[in-house]
């Protein structure tokens, strides 16, 4: 496996350099590239509906553009994307819609978002800076085995009534074909466990094959408390998994992708076992399991860097690279080692930017490009992709901390517009609002007072803080409410998922007495206040996010551009 892993690493790196010499390039004309780029989304997509509406035609550059078409978030393309559900092509891209891939909204339990081919391209532009990159600068990540989590798992196959696929098959599907090939030849965990019929068999087939690689040289995951999950249900089963290790075979009910005989490795296991003996008192333990494991990817910023930090304790020796922020609708940053921060994808998609002040309120409607960024300022960002969103507002608020040429260098921040997003959930106050009032009309309690709080210790969970009589020294009631409000939670898919897979904690449900309600309520409206909200515009918050992220995050000392 360590032969083929090497043969297929060193085939993907060869594959992806030249991208990386053109983002090279890229990087000294941010203004030009990105010009350029924007121009041919327009000429592309001129005769399509939205191009027409918005007169693509007449447009000869940004400034014209961003008159021509205004600020927009996905409420703005619920109508058309039904209409591509439907089976309509030519409505926001002249390009075929091959599908539509569903994530958590911010405003809504979930958003369908139209994939291209143009758009699979900007994403592997991305992908292949990083890869070049992260080969080129840690060679001892690609000469062994990796494993890469993206797709959720359980996931199940839907289409619209158009016929129009909903998710892809698995997430190899975002890189080329050569590219998928290369891949699996280097996986540690084979894509088919995504079609597991529950996470539970889902998490014992990946810790099986995650044993049996000895080899594993990476770990590229999202949350980093998805790992710290993975690594508990291993230890927890470590029994049972080193017998089916022994013995090459999964004992459990898995999909028949899966249930076959593989290499019977009963050295391996013994060794495994041993290992697991003693993880309680060595802090090592994962990386006498994986000796060669070198890096872990996952997200470390934002409400992640408390997680990821937790989780840098269980491997104290494996270095740690900061994701790059994507998104379902686009590629934001690609990471690049030694960086303060990961750089802004310029070759993917057009990018404007909101400059931020008091926490999220962007200043005016008024957009910045890439090359008027100012490091140590804040922003949200703005895109336009192949994919049929323009000048999209993703709500993410990023900090430049520098610069690689002209490219700036960004870090992520965290999620605007009162969401809460502690594991991957992306839950807002308006989805909280709805999953509360069809829980309490269905139990027919009426409320005084309510809030729902992330509570980031000792696990993460949900606290509803909550004051009515109807639950006054109700214990049953109580309970009644907790299950009812967790299971209008799952409604959002994020939520459900990170439930599933216990990222998150059960809800729970605390009552407050009338008057410790009214003073509570008296002090959230302090808070806004401090925050320099005008009192005009204050209003009552249904969902309160983790407290260390209300704070503003200290701004980077670094304020020098970088250059190579």
């Amino acid at each position: 496996m360590s032969a083929l892993a090497r043969f297929c690493n060193a085939g993907w790196l060869s594959l992806c350099l030249p991208e990386a010499q053109r983002f090279r390039s890229a990087s000294a004309d941010v203004r030009g590239v990105q010009s350029t780029l924007l121009r041919r989304l327009l000429s592309r997509n001129g005769q399509t509906w939205f191009g027409r509406q918005h007169q693509f035609g007449q447009i000869q550059g940004a400034v014209e553009y961003r008159r021509a078409v205004p600020l927009s978030t996905y409420d703005d393309y619920r109508e058309p994307i039904e209409r591509i559900a439907r089976g309509d092509q030519g409505v926001l891209t002249a390009e075929r819609v091959l599908l539509l891939e569903p994530t958590s909204g911010t405003t809504s339990a979930e958003k369908l978002v139209p994939y291209t081919a143009g758009l699979r391209r900007q994403f592997q532009r991305a992908v292949r800076v990083w890869i070049a990159d992260l080969f080129r600068h840690r060679p001892a990540v690609r000469r062994g085995a990796a494993y890469w989590s993206v797709t959720p798992l359980a996931s199940e196959d839907r289409t619209t009534a158009g016929g129009i696929r909903v998710g892809f098959y698995d997430d190899s599907q975002y890189l080329a074909a050569v590219e998928q090939i290369l891949l699996y030849g280097s996986l540690a965990v084979p894509p088919d466990v995504a079609r597991c019929e529950s996470v539970a068999s889902a998490l014992y087939a990946t810790s099986f094959f995650l044993l049996r690689a000895g080899n594993l040289a990476l770990i590229s995951v999202w949350s980093p408390t998805f790992l710290s999950e993975l690594l508990s249900f291993l230890r927890r089963h470590a029994g049972a998994l080193c017998r089916d290790v022994a013995a090459g075979e999964i004992s459990r009910p898995m999909h028949a992708a899966l249930q076959r005989s593989y290499r019977p490795m009963p050295r391996r296991a013994a060794r495994v076992a041993s290992v697991l003996e003693t993880a309680a008192t060595r802090p090592d333990w994962a990386q006498r399991l994986w000796p060669e494991l070198a890096l872990v990817s996952c997200w470390c910023d934002g409400p992640s860097s408390l997680f990821a930090s937790a989780l840098r304790e269980q491997l104290p020796a494996i270095e740690f690279q900061p994701k790059g922020l994507l998104a379902t609708e686009a590629a934001i940053s690609v990471p690049l080692v030694g960086r303060p921060g990961a750089a802004l994808a310029v070759r993917s998609h057009f990018f404007e930017f909101r400059p931020v002040h008091h926490g999220c309120e962007p200043v005016g409607q008024d957009t910045l490009l890439a090359d008027e960024l100012t490091v140590g300022e804040r922003y949200q960002v703005v895109v336009t992709t192949a994919g049929g969103f323009y000048r999209y507002q993703l709500r993410d608020e990023i900090e430049v901390v520098g610069f690689y040429r002209e490219v700036p260098l960004i870090r992520f921040i965290g999620k605007c517009d009162h969401t809460s997003d502690m594991v991957g959930e992306k839950l807002s106050a308006s989805q909280v609002q709805f999953a509360l009032d069809s829980a309490l009309a269905t139990l027919q309690i009426n409320a005084e007072f309510a809030e729902l709080i992330a509570e980031m210790t000792p696990r993460p969970s949900y606290l509803l803080r909550i004051s009515s009589p109807g639950l006054s020294g109700g214990h049953a009631s109580q309970r009644q409410l907790e299950e009812r409000l967790d299971d209008a939670l799952k409604s959002n898919p994020g939520y459900a998922y990170a439930r599933q897979l216990g990222q998150l904690g059960p809800l729970r449900v605390r009552l407050l007495e009338s008057q410790e309600a009214s003073m509570l309520a008296a002090q959230r409206v302090r808070a806004q206040c401090d925050s320099l909200q005008r009192h005009g515009n204050l209003k009552p918050r249904i969902l309160i996010g983790p407290e260390v992220f209300h704070q503003r995050l200290p701004r980077s000392d670094d304020g020098s551009r970088s250059s190579t």
